[in-house]
């Protein structure tokens, strides 16, 4: 196994040297990716990362074999990006936006009948909505050279997945492993809220307006949500990785008389487009918090970069700059002071 220790050296490597990164997911996301390529012949062309999170795996098999020539950019500007994108070499699709992989695999599939893909999904990531729309459709059409691989390591950003969403469905699934990962626990502390100044100002709020109610779409650290979480536990809802869910739900809890207040990265919302246009449409009250806007100093990955939101959102006359922006449909703020609502 000394193969796998080297790979999971140049892993740890990657994401120390680059000062961010995700250790967990990508050394469980070995511990199948290794047999895949090393044991079973699978090609890179004819594999795809859906968990783009675990690019580090991911390059340390590409360096390994030869496609990629240095992986010491890991993260920066120049290098290779944090999730995996079409023009680093050996990777066939570009992922980081959870939960389009197999849709991906299935049409490469149908156009290339006689070759068979693998395309590797983590427990959390099941939890976008997209997978079960390919997952019906792969057993309508009988799909057979398309190998679906889970990766349950039981964990994901916000903590235990099962903490998250208890349950899930496997019988759909070809392989599914569960993976051990015994390695340095310091790679695996939990992850710590951020900035706080904008969950101090939603706790201000919260404290004066009981209508108010946070919702997450895993991202409770990046937002500084665990003192709302713990603070006002009946009005905290974690939604998983479901982001079209989330802003959904909030139409509901709008109807209902509350004040619902969405959060997940800029990117993300773009998943969500129609249902915030449905919330507009309905005059609701509905907030929606995004991170991650500008492109800093990280070389995060395109599909984390919300450079084009500003245009997406423009139907609600909502607008994107800056790290954190604060965004209300019907609802005023003051952004880094305090929340204002109706």
């Amino acid at each position: 196994m000394v193969k796998i220790k080297e790979l999971e050296a140049s892993i740890c490597t990657m994401i120390e040297t680059a000062g961010s990164g995700h250790y967990a997911s990508s050394l469980s996301a070995l511990e199948i990716m290794y047999p895949l390529f090393y044991e079973q012949g699978v090609k890179p062309d004819e594999f795809i990362l859906s968990k783009g999170h675990a690019a580090p795996a991911l390059y340390a098999i590409l360096y390994d074999l030869g496609y990629i020539k240095d992986l010491s950019g890991f993260r920066k500007w120049g290098g290779l990006p944090g999730h995996p994108e079409l023009n680093v070499p050996g990777v066939l699709c570009s992922s980081g936006s959870l939960g389009m992989g197999i849709s991906k695999a299935l049409g490469l599939a149908y156009a290339n009948p006689d070759k068979t893909y693998h395309v590797l999904v983590g427990d959390g990531e099941l939890q976008e909505g997209q997978n079960w729309e390919a997952i019906l459709y792969a057993d309508a059409h009988k799909v057979k050279n398309v190998r679906v691989h889970v990766d349950v390591n039981h964990r994901q950003y916000s903590g235990l997945t099962r903490a998250v969403q208890h349950r899930w469905i496997l019988p759909y699934f070809i392989s599914f492993h569960e993976t051990t990962w015994q390695h340095d626990n310091s790679y695996l502390c939990k992850p710590k809220d951020k900035d706080m100044t904008y969950s101090l100002a939603l706790f201000a709020a919260m404290e004066k307006d009981n209508r108010i109610i946070t919702l997450n779409a895993d991202l409770e650290h990046d937002f500084g949500l665990t003192v709302i979480k713990q603070t006002f536990p009946e009005r905290y809802i974690q939604c998983g990785i479901s982001e079209a869910h989330m802003v959904s739900m909030a139409n509901g809890l709008a109807l209902a008389g509350m004040i619902p207040i969405c959060h997940t990265f800029g990117a993300f919302y773009r998943r969500a487009v129609d249902q915030m246009y449905n919330n507009a449409c309905d005059g609701l009250h509905v907030g929606y918090v995004a991170g991650l806007n500008d492109f800093g100093k990280v070389n995060i990955g395109k599909s984390h970069r919300a450079s084009i939101i500003g245009d997406a959102y423009s139907f609600a006359g909502i607008t994107c700059t800056d790290s954190i922006q604060y965004f209300f449909n019907n609802i005023k703020t003051e952004e880094g002071i305090y929340l204002e609502v109706p």
